[in-house]
C-alpha cells in the first residue's frame, strides 16, 4: 500500500513538470521559427522578385505572414524583420553572432572586382581598415576633414555658376559632383583624379546589376569599374611617398593609413587599388543618394524649401563671407541648434528613403527578440532588417508617405524630437563608421546649394511638376532618378544670396 501511495504521489508531482516541458516544446515549435514564405520555384525561391522589386516583395510578405518571415533567395534562407524591437535586436547583436562578411564579399566583388574566394582581402578590410576608418572619422576627429570639405563645396558651386546665366542639368549631377569632388579632395588630396566622378556614378547606380550578373545590361557599369580601378591604382602609384612610415602626398591620414596597411601586406598594386576602391565606394554611395532625395523633396515642396532657406539665411546673417567662415569653424557650426528645421528635413528624408539594412549571416543559432516573442535564426541562415515598414507605419508617422519638413521638430520648443525612425547607419558592432562625416557632408551641401543657388524642377507636358521616379530595385536606400532635371542659376543678392 505504501509503495502504491508513493507511486501516485510521484506521478502527481511529475504531471506539472511534464505539462511545463510539453508547453515549452509547443512554444518552441510554434513560435521560435519565422513562417516560411511559400514559393513554387525550388531553390531560386523569391530571388527573382527580390531582384526586380524587393519593396513589393517585402510588403506583400509582411501583409500575408506578419512582421517577421523567412524567404528563399537562391538556396539561402533569409529571415526579414521589420519591427522596432526585432530590428534593434539585430543591430545590438551583443554576442556578435551575426556577421556581414558574406554581404561585404559580394559588394566588394561588384564594386571592385575582388574575387569572392579571396577572403583575405575581406578579413584585412574588416580587421585592419575599419578600425582606422572608425578612428579618423569619429566625431572628435571630424575637424580634420570638415573645413576642407566645406571650402571645396563652396568653390565648386561658385565655379559652376561663374556666369549669371542659368543652366538645366540632372540634379544628381549637380549634388553628386559637389559631394564626390569635395569628399575626394578633403580625404584623398589634390592628386586624386576628380574626373573619375562620372565612372563612379555609373558604377554606383548599377551595382545591383553586377551582383545579379545580368548579361549585357551590366556591361557599361563593369567597364566603368575597370576604368575607375585603373585610375585608383595610378593615383596610389603616383602619390605614395616612402618617407617615414609612408604617406599619400597631400592626402589625409585616413587615406595614408589605409594604403599603408595594404602595402605592408605585400599585396599586388591591383589588390591594393581594389581594396581602396571598396573603401571609396562606402564613403560616397549613401551620401550622394541622400542629398539627392533631400534636395528633390524640398524643390517639389516649395513651402518647405522657402522655410528651410529662410532658416539658413537667418543663421548666416548679412555678412557676405559668413558661410565660409562658419564652415571653417568645424562640424559643430552646423549643429541642430543653428538649423533645426534643416535637421528635421534630413531626418524626414532618411526616414523616407531607407529601405533595408545589411544582410547578416548567423554564425551560431541566434535568437532575435520581438516585443512578445523570440525567433530562432539557425546557424548558416541569414537575417535582413527592413526598416521601411516601421518608417512608414502610420501609427508612428501620420500620413507616412507625405514629406513633412517639420515632422521631427517640436512645435513648442523648436528643437529636434527623438525618433524611432530607422535610418541606414546600422547599429551595434555594425554601426556605420563614417556616419558623422556623412551627416555633416549632407548638411553642408544642402546649406551651400540653398545659400548660393536658385533651383526649380522642370514641369511635365501638362505643366505639373514632375516628381523623381523611385526605382523598384532599390535596396539600402532609394536609388536616384538620374534623369530628373532642374533649372539652376545663381541667387540674386536681393533674394538673400551673396
Amino acid at each position: 500500500m505504501y509503495q502504491l501511495h508513493t507511486e501516485v504521489f510521484s506521478l502527481l508531482l511529475a504531471i506539472p513538470v511534464l505539462v511545463f516541458l510539453w508547453s515549452r516544446k509547443l512554444a518552441a515549435h510554434e513560435h521560435e521559427y519565422p513562417p516560411l514564405v511559400r514559393t513554387s520555384i525550388p531553390w531560386i525561391g523569391n530571388a527573382i522578385q527580390y531582384a526586380y522589386n524587393p519593396i513589393a516583395l517585402f510588403e506583400r510578405c509582411r501583409l500575408q505572414y506578419g512582421p517577421v518571415y523567412k524567404i528563399r533567395l537562391g538556396g539561402r534562407h533569409v529571415t526579414v524583420v521589420s519591427t522596432s524591437e526585432t530590428i534593434a535586436s539585430v543591430y545590438r547583436d551583443h554576442g556578435k553572432k551575426l556577421n556581414s562578411g558574406e554581404q561585404n564579399m559580394w559588394l566588394f566583388n561588384a564594386v571592385a572586382d575582388i574575387p569572392v574566394a579571396n577572403k583575405f582581402i575581406y578579413e584585412v578590410t574588416d580587421g585592419m581598415l575599419f578600425p582606422i576608418i572608425a578612428d579618423c572619422l569619429s566625431k572628435g576627429s571630424l575637424m580634420t576633414f570638415t573645413s576642407d570639405f566645406g571650402k571645396h563645396a563652396v568653390n565648386f558651386i561658385e565655379e559652376m555658376l561663374s556666369t549669371d546665366g542659368g543652366t538645366i542639368l540632372p540634379l544628381v549631377d549637380l549634388v553628386g559632383e559637389v559631394m564626390y569632388k569635395s569628399t575626394s579632395l578633403a580625404i584623398f588630396g589634390p592628386l586624386f583624379p576628380l574626373s573619375s566622378h562620372h565612372d563612379f556614378a555609373l558604377l554606383d547606380r548599377n551595382v545591383h546589376l553586377i551582383i545579379l550578373k545580368i548579361p549585357f545590361v551590366a556591361q557599361p557599369a563593369i567597364k566603368a569599374r575597370e576604368r575607375l580601378l585603373a585610375q585608383v591604382v595610378e593615383y596610389i602609384a603616383e602619390g605614395w611617398r616612402e618617407e617615414g612610415d609612408g604617406y599619400i602626398e597631400g592626402g589625409s591620414e585616413l587615406a595614408s593609413g589605409c594604403i599603408r596597411v595594404l602595402k605592408s601586406l605585400k599585396l599586388s598594386d591591383t589588390d591594393v587599388g581594389a581594396a581602396f576602391l571598396s573603401f571609396m565606394w562606402g564613403i560616397h554611395a549613401m551620401s550622394v543618394r541622400s542629398v539627392f532625395w533631400m534636395m528633390a523633396h524640398l524643390l517639389v515642396h516649395g513651402d518647405a524649401l522657402q522655410r528651410v532657406r529662410q532658416e539658413i539665411d537667418k543663421g548666416l546673417g548679412e555678412e557676405p563671407d559668413r558661410l565660409k567662415s562658419l564652415l571653417a569653424e568645424g562640424p559643430q557650426a552646423l549643429d541642430e541648434t543653428r538649423f533645426p528645421l534643416l535637421d528635421s528635413a534630413i531626418k524626414e528624408t532618411l526616414r523616407q528613403i531607407t529601405v533595408t539594412g545589411g544582410i547578416r549571416e548567423a554564425l551560431f543559432d541566434t535568437e532575435i527578440r520581438g516585443s512578445d516573442q523570440a525567433y530562432l535564426i539557425p546557424k548558416g541562415e541569414f537575417v535582413l532588417a527592413y526598416p521601411r515598414a516601421q518608417n512608414h507605419d502610420q501609427r508612428l508617422y501620420p500620413e507616412p508617405h507625405k514629406y513633412k519638413v517639420d515632422r521631427f521638430l517640436d512645435p513648442d520648443t523648436g528643437k529636434i524630437l527623438d525618433s524611432l525612425a530607422r535610418i541606414n547607419w546600422g547599429g551595434g558592432a555594425h554601426l556605420c563608421k563614417g556616419r558623422h562625416f556623412a551627416q555633416f557632408s549632407l548638411k553642408c551641401v544642402a546649406v551651400v546649394c540653398l545659400h548660393f543657388l536658385d533651383m526649380s524642377p522642370l514641369s511635365g507636358p501638362d505643366g505639373a511638376i514632375m516628381y523623381p521616379k523611385m526605382s523598384p530595385r532599390s535596396v539600402g536606400v532609394l536609388q536616384v532618378d538620374e534623369k530628373w532635371r532642374v533649372h539652376v542659376q545663381r541667387r540674386k543678392r536681393g533674394d538673400g544670396g551673396t
